[in-house]
């Protein structure tokens, strides 16, 4: 056996029995109550743009996932023949308490479409990663609403943009305002 693939053998096999252990161990306290899942509708890169989301909490942490507007029709600035390619926005959430009160969020978004724009024809996109700090309140049973401000880094790249009529590749940094409401199950 080589080398390279012992030592990779051996690092899988020290992994597993690591993961089996912690397997083993008893779930703490403040996760008991099991996994929540969510359903929610808003604004901001955690939603790329505007757009619905799906969320799976489980005490104090949570991943999401949503598909916004983008996804169905191409931005304005794609030209009249512009159509989605794509678009989503993962992330996780940490809570202060069980799905409620202070939320952490670390998310990225994309979204890509193609387009006529000034007689060019090509892939236009757009990536945002950022992070917000906020408010989730509860209201009654099962509904939410949450709020969050913060920054993302903006990558984006277009074939030619209107104004200037020459190709942008460009990161630049903006604001974060992240809003919704939902229905947690």
């Amino acid at each position: 056996m080589r080398p390279l693939a012992f030592s990779a053998a051996a690092l899988v096999l020290i992994l597993t029995s690591s993961l089996t252990a912690l397997a083993d161990e008893s779930v703490p306290p403040a996760i008991e109550s099991g996994w929540a899942p969510s359903i929610s509708a808003g604004y901001g890169a955690s939603y790329n743009a505007g757009g619905l989301g799906l969320e799976l909490r489980r005490g104090h942490f949570a991943g999401f996932f949503a598909l916004g507007a983008d996804l169905f029709t191409a931005p304005p600035d794609s030209g009249p023949r512009g159509r989605g390619l794509g678009s989503l926005a993962i992330g996780g959430r940490w809570f202060s308490g069980e799905g409620e009160h202070l939320v952490l969020s670390v998310h990225a978004s994309g979204a890509s479409w193609d387009g006529w724009q000034t007689h060019s024809v090509g892939a236009q996109g757009h990536v945002m990663m950022g992070a917000t700090a906020g408010w989730r309140q509860v209201l009654g049973k099962g509904f939410f609403a949450q709020v969050g401000v913060g920054a993302a880094a903006k990558y984006e790249t277009y074939d030619v943009q209107l104004a200037s009529a020459q190709p942008v590749s460009k990161w630049s940094l903006v604001p974060d305002v992240d809003a919704g409401v939902g229905l947690s199950f």
